[in-house]
């Protein structure tokens, strides 16, 4: 789950929308 926070946090919106 780390892993994707760190992602996430690189392209907040391109993960929140993964998400």
């Amino acid at each position: 789950k780390s892993k994707e926070m760190k992602s996430n946090s690189m392209s907040s919106r391109n993960g929140s929308e993964k998400q």
